[in-house]
């Protein structure tokens, strides 16, 4: 039989139906039961239907079914609460009830069903802080190592949900320590060559999170990811992976980890997205050019950038602070501004054609403090060259502009000090110009 359609199952719901059905999940018959929690399971598929359930008092039996010895009536009841946590005032009320230790306890179920409905509900839970808590007071963080063996899963939907509960248990520092100690490395890493597209997302998406901690920097490096997540940008129509992939490399790179993201030849790669941007969602443009603004602190990620289309990557870079995308265009005007840190490339920055000036004068007139200190940065850097860089530093409107961020008790303090440093440099060895 088809499932009912919506309208039907609302149409149920207003019958009274709800209050019989939940009364028979407390019957002696499995088969009773199991029929029960089906059409709660069914019911439970709507949003006005989630919360009439639990307003019933469905959860309280439902919890005490998922005791009983019955894999059919285990399956149904795990399935009927995990529609009931797509709400968070359900989420509430089920950790009230004890629903995490339930869900933790039956990911070591042999039924590959009732585990991807409780990995489901706990990744669920999971979103919110102080259910984290919960999920990892149970057992001593036994979750932790139950998922990890779940990852291992011959099941697609099950590793995949595995990931998925494991990148949002990894939300917390703490978790994103103890994950890895427990062994969550060696079975991600396999999972980003998975021929199953959804869990090659949700792993990337995990190994995202644990990147944020900074004692799984070389970890991570260690257990050879970085080909995977390599080969993981160049998979175009995986826009999502993508984002993941590029959000791994930033957070690697913020870490200490930037030459050997370098050494793997990863910069050209996330520079190709920019280059060739048709296509590529913004979301994808945000992230890459992020990943880049943090490389670019490093001198050899400088000088791959500076020589990459016959030295005319600079070029694009500048062409994409114009961009509509305010966060391509900022961090992209970051990434030119690490490269101003060599005075070697001061020439062809301001002297070609368009030159980073055009950069400088649209950034300083932004009404964004974040543009206007950005715009300032990469000026100090320029006005730490040479005579010639500084001469080119000396026009009229942009030394007024400096000035008058320099005084302007608008301006935060940090800019304020940043335009007067950055004038005393462009201004050395000469009178400074009246206003």
């Amino acid at each position: 039989l088809s499932p009912p359609l919506a309208s039907n199952k609302e149409t149920i719901v207003q019958a009274k139906a709800l209050q019989p059905l939940i009364s028979l999940l407390s019957s002696d018959s499995a088969e009773v039961q199991c029929n029960a929690c089906g059409c709660i399971t069914t019911l439970a598929t709507t949003e006005a239907n989630k919360v009439e359930i639990v307003e019933y008092g469905a959860i309280p039996p439902l919890l005490a079914l998922t005791r009983v010895n019955d894999p059919r009536v285990q399956r149904n009841t795990t399935g009927a609460l995990l529609n009931l946590t797509h709400i968070e005032s359900n989420r509430e009320k089920l950790v009230q009830a004890g629903g995490v230790t339930v869900f933790v306890h039956l990911l070591d179920s042999k039924d590959a069903d009732v585990q991807f409905y409780c990995a489901a509900a706990l990744s669920n839970l999971a979103v919110h802080e102080a259910h984290r808590s919960a999920i990892m007071a149970v057992g001593n963080g036994r979750v932790v190592g139950s998922l990890v063996t779940l990852m291992s899963s011959s099941v697609d939907k099950v590793r995949c949900q595995g990931c998925l509960a494991i990148r949002n248990l990894a939300s917390d520092d703490i978790n994103q320590d103890r994950i890895v100690r427990n062994g969550g490395l060696s079975v991600l890493i396999p999972l980003l060559r998975s021929a199953d597209a959804e869990t090659v997302t949700a792993a990337v998406a995990a190994l995202r999170n644990l990147s944020i901690h900074k004692g799984n920097e070389q970890l991570i490096v260690a257990s050879e990811a970085l080909p995977e997540l390599k080969r993981l940008l160049l998979m175009r129509e995986q826009s999502e992976v993508q984002c993941h992939t590029a959000g791994t490399f930033r957070n690697l790179a913020a870490e200490d980890q930037s030459q050997a993201i370098v050494d793997e030849g990863c910069i050209p790669v996330l520079a190709d997205l920019l280059q060739n941007y048709q296509g590529v969602p913004e979301a994808v443009l945000t992230e890459v050019s992020a990943a880049l603004a943090v490389l670019a602190a490093n001198e050899s990620a400088r000088r791959q950038l500076m020589s990459l289309y016959d030295g005319e990557f600079y070029k694009t870079l500048i062409e994409w602070t114009e961009s509509q995308y305010s966060e391509v265009q900022y961090n992209c005007a970051g990434i030119i501004g690490h490269i101003a840190i060599n005075t070697e490339y001061h020439s062809r920055l301001l002297s070609g054609s368009p030159s980073v000036m055009s950069v400088i004068h649209r950034f300083m007139e932004s009404e964004e403090s974040s543009c206007v200190h950005i715009a300032l940065w990469i000026t100090s850097q320029f006005s730490q060259g040479d005579m010639g860089t500084r001469s080119q530093l000396r026009q009229p409107a942009l030394l007024d502009r400096v000035k008058q961020l320099r005084s302007s008790q608008r301006n935060s303090e940090d800019i304020r000090q940043l335009a007067e440093s950055t004038l005393g440099h462009i201004t050395a060895g000469q009178t400074e110009p009246s206003s």
